[in-house]
């Protein structure tokens, strides 16, 4: 008689989904709608239900493997990886760091992954903030319903409203923009986990606002920021390759009205991209409106000098977010150091709004 299914504490759960990232441990599949845990020594063969033995599969890489088409070697090794990585994990980051302090990220990617095995154009961030400790997952977009004539499989990289507001990430990240047709996170969803503390990183290229320009422009609207269009110096900065735009840590911690050491913590510049030549950016500068913590771009008419920033931040009707009209979340030689910058700003940013949050709850209840 076979042994009798345990449940599994759910403590051990946590930490294998943690390990995997909360998503399928096949590095090709790296599913997120659906995880099983796989006993790497089976249930029959008297194998334990401890962390070391289990493994976060998707169904149908969990089916693969019992149908004998992923073999258990394989299996054992994408474990040893997982464990390797996080043993990787600072110590003072596995004891020192609370329960608090560790995020939830969605971070919604580019491109879905039916366009290849670049699909995520930001690993190094990824890797960044999984060795911080922090839990991701991954979609493409937010959607209810099943998708029609889904035959690229688009459908494997959607999470349904109720599972974002089941799971309560701490913040949002967006590679490349917010739109793949309709918005990638309903604007209502956005909005209600902003007002309850949801902080959000918004990566919004030049080529992808052109693209949309009205769409994104009642966006930043809202947000009080307003894309300048009128003629003025353009930005004065070192270049790479005719397409980067390099912005020493000096010249942030100058144009920053944001005073805090740790947003600059190992980094020595940010480098932003565009798809558009050099001379096209004096027309792509973001100001903000009165709210608006960090201004964006800098230039002489508002800072005295023609430095570019990258990004504002922005703090207005119960947000907190980052937006960038630049492409800052990409990995390149050129910018080992935008993986810590932005890592460090989403911390900054979740401190910063839970302290904002606590204060307006100590105001109501006094």
């Amino acid at each position: 008689m076979a042994p009798r299914r345990r449940s599994i504490l759910k403590a051990v759960r946590l930490a294998v989904l943690t390990e995997a990232g909360y998503r399928c441990a096949v590095p090709t599949c790296r599913t997120i709608l659906a995880i099983d845990l796989h006993h790497l020594v089976w249930v029959s063969d008297g194998g334990p239900d401890d962390a070391s033995n289990l493994l976060a599969l998707c169904p149908t890489c969990h089916a693969l493997h019992h149908r004998g088409e992923i073999p258990r070697e394989a299996l054992l090794i994408w474990k040893r990886t997982l464990a390797d990585r996080m043993a990787q994990v600072p110590a003072t980051a596995q004891s020192a760091r609370s329960v608090r302090d560790q995020l939830r990220v969605l971070y919604l990617h580019a491109s879905p992954r039916s366009d290849g095995l670049d699909y995520l154009h930001s690993p190094q961030l990824v890797q960044e903030l999984e060795g911080r400790g922090h839990i991701l997952r991954f979609c493409w977009a937010v959607h209810a319903g099943p998708l029609v004539n889904d035959t690229a499989g688009v459908g494997r990289d959607l999470l349904t409203p109720e599972a974002v507001r089941d799971w309560n990430p701490d913040a949002f990240i967006f590679e490349g923009g917010l739109f793949v047709g309709v918005p990638k996170v309903p604007a209502a969803l956005l909005d209600d986990l902003e007002a309850q503390g949801t902080v959000a990183v918004i990566e919004i290229p030049p080529y992808e606002y052109h693209g949309r320009k009205d769409e994104y422009d009642s966006f930043l609207k809202d947000r009080a920021i307003e894309v300048e269009t009128a003629e003025h110096e353009p930005p004065s900065c070192r270049s790479l390759s005719g397409h980067y735009l390099v912005t020493p840590v000096g010249v942030l911690r100058q144009y920053s009205s944001l005073a805090d050491d740790s947003l600059f913590e190992g980094v020595n510049s940010v480098v932003a991209a565009s798809a558009r030549p050099l001379r096209a950016w004096s027309k792509i500068l973001l100001l903000g409106g009165d709210d608006v913590l960090v201004k964006a771009y800098g230039n002489r008419r508002i800072h005295g000098e023609p430095h570019p920033i990258y990004g504002v931040l922005v703090e207005r009707n119960m947000r907190t977010e980052a937006v960038f009209l630049a492409h800052v979340l990409f990995d390149s030689p050129e910018c080992p150091d935008n993986a810590k910058y932005i890592a460090n700003l989403l911390e900054w940013m979740h401190r910063t709004r839970a302290a904002s949050l606590a204060k307006g709850a100590n105001a109501g209840s006094a």
